[in-house]
């Protein structure tokens, strides 16, 4: 996926759904990743981000699946632990000894529960859903 140092096309309906403003937070649209704060991608955001980009082309239209993200909140939990699924095999992938995976199990569970998705699910139940990814 290409990066691009802008805002999305839907960023501003984007920030009234969501407490994003000043926030180091990336966008999917299609084949692009959107980076507005220009920070650096590590490898397991680029593979959370390209999961999304992804899954948006498997839908009639980028437009769709980004509605649909932003007001079906079972729609946007399932689509973020699908994302997240693969943030966290790419995170043990990299270094998969048992304390590195603990770790990277948790922080992982805690941004999928945290109020940037509208804490949807509980930091407990993110960490089954996590370790329920397919390898």
């Amino acid at each position: 996926m290409r990066v691009e140092y802008d805002r999305p096309p839907n960023y501003d309906e984007i920030a009234r759904r969501f407490k994003i403003v000043g926030k180091n937070v990336l966008f999917a649209w299609g084949d692009t990743i959107y980076n507005p704060m220009r920070i650096k991608i590590p490898p397991h955001l680029k593979a959370h981000e390209e999961m999304h980009g992804w899954r948006q082309r498997q839908r009639n239209s980028v437009e769709e699946w980004w509605k649909d993200y932003l007001y079906n909140e079972d729609f946007r939990c399932q689509e973020e632990v699908i994302a997240h699924q693969v943030e966290y095999r790419t995170l043990v992938r990299v270094c998969p000894n048992r304390a590195y995976r603990r770790s990277a199990l948790k922080i992982t569970a805690k941004r999928l529960a945290s109020p940037l998705y509208g804490r949807m699910i509980t930091p407990k139940f993110a960490e089954t859903l996590l370790l329920q990814a397919k390898p």
